[in-house]
């Protein structure tokens, strides 16, 4: 009898285990889930990500806690004249916007196993300092932003040409 009831709860503590360590998510399938679904208008969004990133660099002083937070792990930036740099390469030297307007913007919104993901292309009009040299420039523009977690972070920045008076815009 003794030998019954042992082995009955022993079938019923493991099949208990067994269903729930079968219902709860993989960290996978969580964070997807986590991840925004459904952006209702990519381009607000993407309007609003290019604004958070440029406002963080106003001014004299940059919260880099905040830039730190905002930049993808794996980030990266290319500008127009070949120079590049990474994350920590950004941190310790980032640029500093002094004014700047968006124009003629485009976003795209993307998901799927690996998370979500938001391109944006627009033209910028920025007047900024970059290494020590003031630059004002209207030219195009592209970010990528990735869904980290619990927000939206950058995870690459490209600064192309700047535009002919007479450029096509669309």
């Amino acid at each position: 009898m003794r030998r019954t009831l042992f082995a009955t709860l022993t079938l019923f503590l493991l099949g208990t285990l067994l269903a729930s360590c079968a219902s709860e998510p993989t960290p996978s399938t969580e964070s997807v889930a986590m991840a925004p679904t459904g952006v209702e208008d990519p381009e607000a969004l993407g309007e609003q990500l290019v604004r958070e990133w440029l406002d963080l660099l106003k001014g004299a002083e940059t919260d880099l806690e905040a830039l730190e937070h905002f930049l993808a792990p794996n980030f990266q930036i290319q500008r127009d004249d070949g120079s590049r740099a990474n994350r920590e390469q950004y941190l310790a030297e980032p640029a500093t916007v002094n004014a700047y307007a968006i124009r003629n913007l485009l976003a795209e919104v993307a998901g799927g196993e690996q998370g979500a993901s938001l391109t944006v292309t627009f033209e910028l009009e920025v007047d900024v300092i970059i290494s020590g040299e003031r630059h004002a420039t209207t030219a195009p523009r592209i970010g990528t932003f990735i869904w980290a977690e619990d927000h939206w972070a950058l995870l690459s920045w490209g600064n192309f040409g700047t535009l002919p008076g007479d450029a096509p815009k669309h």
